[in-house]
């Protein structure tokens, strides 16, 4: 801003090399409008309450503004305002006032909003910036942001907070009082603690990877864990190169507790049943051919009674298991032999039998010793 300015009064008593007296009054003058420049802000004779567009009377004024309807004020361009012109600006009631530059103007503008009671300091660098030399706060305890708000220290929120949006944190976030539970900057879940207690609610569908509990996972209500519908409530997918392989299980639309593969195939129990039954109609079937030479099959097959070996080597393909304890069955290399079928390997190289799988050999073994009987019958007959 301009300074005030000193008239030379010359040599005393002549003052022949002083300022004229137009020289003077020049000065003077000039320091007149210095003055008008800094004199204090007064209030422009009506309060605004429509939009409209602020002229240069405007300037270096304290604009009341009041609006009935939210609606938008235009502010004097930067010409008009002049190199540090300013104008204040005071939404003194409630509604919304959007600001804006002169139509036409090309200048920028830095603040574009003011809720109800707050006020701005508006200045212009006289060519096409209008900038906020000072922002007052609105007429009651709360505060609005325009825009975004950056904090570089801590921010500590007493009461509670609310989030419309879209909540992101870079960092880590704990959770309760105490921080009993947190996610940290790498996404994993820890928690909770011994001292949490609560429950987890999930309207759709909660995505995730491996779920590791260090006790039981407990329903106390009505528990269901359902993928789709009310049929096959678990569903167990292999995550391995055999992706598409997978085993349904639980109850299905007739209530039968199912234990099916991909291909519906496998075990159920019916309601009401007490054993378990397999999928067996014809019309499921492509039947290639009769069991053959079971009898022959049945002799074969050894029956033995044993008890399972507890060594350290077999450990892990049995488990648990009691090894005083004695058990009957069959010897799975001598059904392989003949019934393949009924045989399958684990992952670790050992053979097991599905004794379900021996029934039909056993019927077709008894089926071919009563055409025996008959034909040793007819003979004595």
């Amino acid at each position: 801003m301009a300074t005030l300015q000193k008239v030379n009064l010359g040599t005393p008593p002549t003052a022949v090399d002083g300022d004229t007296v137009r020289g003077a009054n020049t000065k003077a003058n000039a320091n007149v409008d210095v003055l008008n420049a800094q004199v204090a802000l007064t209030s422009a004779a009506a309060t605004i309450t429509t939009a409209q567009a602020l002229t240069a009377a405007h300037v270096g004024k304290r604009v009341n503004i009041n609006l009935a309807a939210a609606g938008t004020i235009n502010v004097p361009s930067a010409a008009t305002m002049g190199l540090d012109g300013v104008v204040h600006l005071r939404n003194v009631g409630t509604t919304l006032v959007t600001l804006a530059i002169a139509t036409g103007s090309g200048d920028t503008l830095a603040l574009t909003k003011l809720y109800g009671g707050e006020s701005a300091l508006l200045d212009s660098d006289g060519t096409h910036a209008i900038g906020c030399l000072l922002r007052g706060r609105p007429n009651t305890d709360n505060e609005t942001v325009i825009g975004n708000e950056t904090i570089g220290g801590t921010l500590s929120v007493t009461g509670a907070a609310s989030v419309s949006g879209s909540f992101s944190a870079k960092g880590a976030a704990f959770f309760g009082s105490s921080a009993q539970a947190s996610i940290d900057a790498t996404g994993v879940f820890f928690g909770v603690s011994a001292s949490y207690t609560g429950g987890v609610t999930v309207n759709g569908t909660l995505v995730g990877g491996a779920l590791a509990a260090g006790g039981p996972v407990i329903y106390s209500g009505t528990g269901s864990l359902n993928a789709t519908s009310n049929n096959y409530q678990l569903a167990l997918r292999n995550s391995s190169t055999a992706a598409g392989k997978f085993w349904l299980i639980g109850p299905n639309s007739a209530n039968n507790i199912v234990v099916f593969n991909q291909g519906l195939t496998g075990c159920y129990i019916s309601d009401g049943a007490t054993a378990w039954a397999s999928q067996s109609d014809e019309r499921l079937k492509n039947i290639r051919g009769n069991i053959e030479d079971a009898i022959a099959a049945v002799k074969d097959i050894r029956t033995v009674r044993y008890t399972w070996k507890a060594d350290d080597d077999h450990a892990e393909a049995l488990g648990e298991t009691n090894d005083s304890r004695v058990y009957i069955g069959v010897i799975a290399q001598d059904v392989q032999k003949h019934c393949p079928e009924a045989v399958s390997e684990s992952s670790g190289g050992y053979l097991g039998v599905a004794y379900s799988e021996l029934v039909p050999v056993c019927l077709a073994a008894i089926k071919e010793l009563s055409a025996k009987v008959e034909e040793l019958e007819a003979r004595l007959a």
